[in-house]
């Protein structure tokens, strides 16, 4: 077992939650915590069937399921994932051989878009695969160490761009990240 805790948010993602916690599970985690807000659809049912941990952030908002993931999970690295990614096979411990390797603080997974035919959907794959913002540092798909995470923490006041928010004051303290 991989000594990883992941962390997925969710919120009425019954179209995409399913597959991503099955890739979570092929990769061999010790603990999958999935932190719902509030769903209105059959997202916590689907959930039900892979996570280890269920829990509620009451509706508010990525910034506080992602703390809250973090402040239960039992290992010393946390994985962050979006309920929308699929990781391909050995991902995670792939990720992690790096992220301990280059003594990281956090560490961010490449990642490979896909999307439906609507051209914004399709302007949104070309962006993320050729744009600027591909080696930017986010939170899709990114392993942290626990205490970290913790300490340096969250704004909660960001509703989006969290990520970039984080990132900032994560380099502004000197710490190691990457893509």
């Amino acid at each position: 077992m991989l000594p990883v805790s992941v962390v997925v948010p969710v919120r009425n993602t019954e179209g995409t939650v399913e597959g991503c916690l099955q890739s979570i599970r092929f990769q061999g985690v010790d603990e999958l915590i999935v932190v719902d807000g509030m769903s209105t659809d059959n997202t916590v049912e689907i959930a039900r069937i892979y996570a280890d941990v269920i829990l509620s952030d009451e509706g508010k908002g990525l910034p506080t399921a992602r703390t809250m993931g973090a402040q239960v999970a039992k290992n010393d690295i946390i994985a962050l994932v979006d309920s929308d990614v699929i990781l391909p096979p050995n991902a995670l411990a792939n990720l992690l051989d790096e992220f301990t390797k280059g003594e990281y603080a956090a560490l961010q997974a490449g990642l490979e878009s896909t999307s439906g035919p609507g051209y914004w959907g399709q302007a949104l794959v070309e962006h993320h695969r050729t744009g600027r913002s591909r080696n930017w540092f986010g939170l899709v798909a990114t392993l942290f160490r626990k205490d970290t995470l913790l300490e340096v923490g969250f704004d909660d006041r960001f509703i989006s761009g969290e990520d970039i928010e984080l990132r900032w004051r994560l380099e502004s303290q000197g710490m190691k990240i990457g893509v």
